[in-house]
């Protein structure tokens, strides 16, 4: 029995997509690798961006992530 539904599969499909950059339908190594270093960076970026709002969000800046 599948517990996913129909948008959670879709999801996950488009995200494995989003990780096989050549598009043979396999994850490489160096694709797992690149796919890391990106999210950390993302979560770099967003480190940086609540250290430079000094912790404060608002409404707003929730809407827009």
């Amino acid at each position: 029995m599948n517990s996913l539904t129909q948008e959670e599969r879709e999801n996950l499909i488009k995200v494995y997509e989003e990780l096989d950059e050549n598009g043979d339908g396999k994850l490489a190594r160096v694709e797992l690798i690149n796919a890391v270093r990106k999210f950390l960076d993302e979560t770099k970026q967003a480190e940086t961006e609540t250290k430079r709002r000094q912790g404060r969000f608002n409404l707003f800046f929730f809407l827009l992530k």
